[in-house]
């Protein structure tokens, strides 16, 4: 993700849309987000 957004210039944005990128962004977000809990906050021991 950092990777991509470093790399990702206002045109590109605008080009995929504001909507567009913002809602999969908070999309991706979220996926890493729940991969986060599972492996370090769910207290299950893997």
């Amino acid at each position: 993700m950092l990777a991509e957004l470093e790399t990702t210039n206002v045109e590109a944005v605008f080009d995929e849309g504001l909507h567009e990128f913002l809602s999969r962004f908070i999309g991706e977000s979220a996926v890493l987000g729940h991969l986060i809990h599972e492996c370090y906050l769910s207290g299950d021991v893997r």
